[in-house]
């Protein structure tokens, strides 16, 4: 693959494992919460990819993977062909190149600081600039792409609305001039009326100063807005992924499109004839044999139960992983899936 058509954002076979504190044994083994295994994602440059999935899914695992926050247990996670981790004196000045947004703009600001120091701390540090002046200059520009006038440096983030605080974390996510933004649930916790100027921000920054997007989210409709691609998770796994008009408009998966069912949008049209999700998400200690999916599917068979389905490559740029694909994308159009639930 030559460099002109490589991914910007790579993640080959992520595994990241917990071991459960207190060293809690069963039998000779040490238990784990299985949080991602196996998971394979490609971002092109200027793209933007969205995760979607239940909680506990795995989603800000990968989100925290991706900028440096957690060690893979196994596996590789690349940007701009660097490794996140580990980090070598030579990848520490690539690790700029990434940044997150996180979901709590409360949390990710320190509350004492106004917002020229919370602003011209990374423009130091990664900017490379000392001039008092110039760092300011450079701050003034953050607060205007954000949509922010120059005044609002002096204040703190007390003083702020939450979609106020939230421009700011997007701006001190700009501030060392990334490729890559991670996005982690960036609307999660604005009001409905607030959302859609972020989004539409998020939209206009991915543009110019072209940018590229990991966005984490469970809102569906967000997702279609922001992303060109998704990835489905269910227990740690990529259940399906392509681009995100195909996926949302005609899902091959059955947990796609009980999640696209159970949104509270219309994003999918007609439900599957066995049944919504049914119970909760099995624990990702003792996870399911076979297909993880196979305890809560509606058109599980026995084979289902002990014989794991591999993401496979679908047109148009999708993939898939289920034992009845085949048999299923038959049914889908008349609405004809049928089978048990083993819960």
């Amino acid at each position: 693959m030559s460099a002109q058509t490589a991914p910007l954002v790579e993640v080959e076979g992520l595994v990241k494992h917990y071991r459960l504190s207190g060293k809690r044994a069963r039998g000779a083994e040490v238990e784990v919460v299985h949080a991602v295994d196996g998971v394979d994602l490609q971002v092109k440059k200027g793209g933007a990819l969205a995760l979607v999935g239940e909680s506990g899914c795995g989603k800000s695992t990968i989100a925290k993977a991706l900028v440096g926050l957690v060690e893979p247990t196994s596996g590789r996670v690349r940007i701009g062909g660097h490794d996140v981790v580990p980090v070598t004196r030579n990848d520490l000045a690539a690790r700029r190149r990434v940044q997150l947004v996180s979901q709590n703009p409360w949390s990710a600001l320190n509350r004492a600081r106004s917002l020229r120091h919370i602003l011209a701390q990374p423009v130091r540090l990664h900017g490379g600039v000392s001039d008092r002046a110039a760092v300011n200059q450079r701050c003034t520009e953050l607060l205007a792409m954000v949509g922010l006038p120059t005044d609002y440096l002096s204040r703190r983030p007390r003083d702020l609305s939450g979609g106020e605080l939230q421009r700011v974390t997007i701006a001190r996510a700009l501030a060392t001039g990334p490729d890559v933004l991670v996005l982690d649930e960036p609307t999660a916790s604005l009001d409905v009326s607030v959302k859609a100027t972020i989004v539409n921000l998020l939209a206009d920054l991915r543009v110019e100063l072209d940018l590229t997007y990991v966005l984490i989210t469970h809102e569906l409709d967000i997702a279609r807005h922001v992303a060109d691609d998704v990835a489905v998770m269910y227990l740690g796994e990529v259940v399906e992924s392509g681009p995100i008009e195909k996926v949302f408009t005609a899902p091959e998966h059955p947990y796609s499109r009980a999640l696209l069912d159970a949104a509270p949008t219309e994003l999918v049209v007609g439900r599957l004839s066995g049944g919504g999700l049914t119970g909760e998400v099995p624990s990702a200690i003792d996870v399911p044999t076979g297909c993880r999916f196979h305890t809560r599917c509606p058109v599980a068979v026995d084979d289902c139960s002990h014989e794991s389905p591999a993401l496979r490559g679908r047109p148009e740029g999708r993939a898939a992983a289920c034992l009845r694909l085949d048999e299923l994308l038959g049914d889908i159009s008349s609405s004809t899936m049928t089978g048990r639930n083993p819960a």
